[in-house]
């Protein structure tokens, strides 16, 4: 069983879909019913750290991260040392490769 750990950034991008859905959408169960299933694949990993895809797997250089998708979302993680580190958790329409390379 791995260790947990989720990212500011990830913790903001959970408020954000939340708060997106609630307000601009218009509908807090939809809300609630989205952040569930993330939270339902995130805590997936901590029994099976190594079911997400590898990014490096989709892109022309090597990365340690990994991925998993609910819904319309894709939450960006990196397994070290029996820890699970999730960076972002994006929308699947955003360009999440710039955004999680934007220093590079």
């Amino acid at each position: 069983m791995a260790d947990l750990q989720i990212s500011e950034l990830a913790n903001d991008d959970l408020l954000s879909i939340k708060e997106y859905i609630e307000k601009e959408l218009d509908n807090p169960i939809a809300a609630t019913n989205v952040l569930a299933q993330i939270t339902k694949s995130l805590k997936l990993l901590v029994d099976f750290p190594l079911a997400g895809t590898s990014l490096a797997g989709v892109v022309d250089f090597e990365t340690d991260y990994r991925f998993v998708h609910s819904g319309n979302y894709i939450s960006f993680y990196r397994y070290i040392e029996n820890t699970v580190f999730i960076d972002r958790i994006l929308y699947n329409k955003r360009n999440y490769m710039r955004i999680l390379f934007e220093h590079i």
